[in-house]
């Protein structure tokens, strides 16, 4: 079907420049060429065009088709990196490191993803996370992990937030008038006229012209909702790249429960705290993009960015549950505020939803 949708692409050009193609080939290579020419409805109704671009459309699409997938998935291919800090990992293909790698985006989704399915590893994967380095004894691993982790995590929550801050409007604000000096008195000190401030630059003409266009098309209704910005656009913009943050939400998370029978050293105690105030945040933009999106009438439950908000919504939760259900006597023990407390209240009981 997407082939048949590519065509007329195709029939499009060969009726303005096929003609001219068809006659470069027949003259250069001494090929005969069919009575009616390609340029006219005739042409175009072609059984044997249409059987030519339907089957090499059909093969350049299986090839590339083929090629991307088969490129992706070496690309995606999940990777088991080593638990370890930078200062323990004998390579830098360590997950503290690989999480940091800004400068390789892959390399750091994959990371992150591998951190997520720490939770679905046994115990002896994990044990790496919640260990004391020697000499010092420092929890440098769960350190690491736990700062690259919130880092994403309050990351995307101040990008939403400033994304769903409303525009300033510089328009409305009153011009700025500076104080002109006064130059009457040097007209009789060098017995000439008083120098003139320099005038402003003058804007192009294409500008002008192009604000005039601009102003146009806006009062026209239906020209007018293609330049204007929809509301939920700009979340959506900082949702694009919040795949990492999601995975840091299941994995920290699911750090935190598996620490409550396997951290022998309390590592992970000191990072509830402020993972649940993370996770608070963060959950309260996330319902302020839904009721954007849902006033804006663009649920759009099939694209990739509503489904990764409605990922990271259903992630949060998650992980608050299961954070509250765990150490639901000892949250007053995590340096939480009341507020914070009477916020995670619903998640203990089971009736946020």
């Amino acid at each position: 079907m997407e082939n048949l949708q590519t065509m007329k692409w195709f029939y499009l050009f060969y009726f303005l420049h096929g003609n001219w193609l068809c006659g470069f080939f027949t003259n250069n290579l001494d090929v005969a060429r069919e009575g009616v020419p390609v340029d006219s409805v005739f042409g175009l109704l072609s059984i044997t065009l249409f059987l030519n671009a339907f089957t090499l459309g059909t093969l350049s699409r299986f090839v590339f088709q083929m090629g991307l997938s088969i490129f992706e998935t070496f690309q995606t291919e999940a990777l088991a990196l080593e638990v370890k800090s930078t200062q323990e990992a004998a390579s830098p293909m360590a997950m503290t490191a690989a999480m940091e790698a800004t400068s390789c985006p892959l390399l750091q989704h994959l990371a992150f993803l591998d951190f997520s399915e720490l939770a679905r590893r046994g115990a002896d994967r994990r044990a790496p996370a919640f260990s004391l380095s020697q000499p010092g004894g420092h929890p440098h691993t769960f350190n690491q992990l736990a700062a690259s982790s919130l880092g994403q995590i309050t990351s995307l929550t101040q990008r939403l937030e400033t994304a769903l801050a409303p525009p300033s409007d510089n328009n409305n604000s009153p011009p700025v008038t500076a104080n002109k000096p006064d130059f009457t008195g040097l007209r009789d000190l060098t017995g000439g006229a008083p120098p003139r401030p320099a005038a402003a630059p003058k804007r192009s003409e294409v500008a002008v012209l192009l604000d005039r266009l601009r102003g146009w098309l806006e009062r026209r209704p239906l020209l007018g909702a293609l330049l204007t910005e929809w509301p939920d656009s700009r979340p959506a913009a900082a949702l694009a790249d919040g795949r990492p943050a999601l995975w840091a939400v299941s994995g920290l998370s699911a750090l935190g429960v598996a620490s409550l029978t396997e951290d022998r050293y309390g590592v992970a105690q000191r990072h509830l705290g402020p993972l649940l105030r993370a996770l608070l945040e963060l959950a309260a933009v996330l319902e302020r993009v839904r009721r954007l999106a849902g006033c804006a009438g663009r649920g759009g439950g099939g694209a990739p960015v509503p489904r990764l908000a409605a990922g990271l919504r259903a992630a949060t939760a998650t992980a608050l549950f299961r954070l509250t259900a765990t150490f639901g006597p000892h949250l007053r023990s995590l340096g939480l505020s009341d507020k914070e407390l009477a916020r995670l209240e619903p998640y203990r009981l089971y009736t946020e939803g």
